[in-house]
């Protein structure tokens, strides 16, 4: 009987934590046996991996920024319309965001997204998607 109750309590808990977990944060829970390293590649492109496009993306981020960054997220996307001078519609490219840490005082920290760049899959140009920039142009 002990065993029985003992199983439930641990199922609502687990059930009422995981309702209780912003959505943002659901995709960093790991599973046992899961290495946390979700390794994406585009076969035969120029710009096939992910730490390749990272690597491209953080040395025109600290270009155009004159600081450091630290490349988060990065995921393979399709253009949905054509972009001149970058790319056309259907044509791959690695969405790479780069994140800093907020902290807010009494209220801990989480990662912001600052700026996002893609790069092309197939060219290695970089398009500057957002980032601390904008702010500065629309003061021009």
């Amino acid at each position: 009987m002990f065993g029985k109750l003992t199983a439930i309590a641990c199922a609502f808990l687990i059930v009422s934590v995981a309702g209780s977990i912003p959505i943002q944060y659901i995709e960093t829970i790991r599973y046992p046996g899961d290495t946390g390293r979700h390794v994406q590649e585009i076969k035969g492109a120029k710009v096939s991996k992910q730490l390749d496009a990272s690597g491209i993306a953080t040395t025109a981020y600290e270009k155009k920024t004159k600081k450091g960054g630290f490349a988060g997220r990065t995921n393979i996307e399709v253009l949905a319309f054509d972009i001149p001078g970058f790319g056309k519609r259907g044509d791959k490219v690695w969405e790479v965001r780069f994140t800093e840490v907020i902290i807010e005082k009494g209220a801990g920290g989480w990662n912001a997204t600052i700026a996002i760049l893609w790069v092309h899959s197939e060219t290695t140009e970089v398009y500057f998607v957002i980032g601390p920039w904008v702010a500065e142009e629309k003061k021009e």
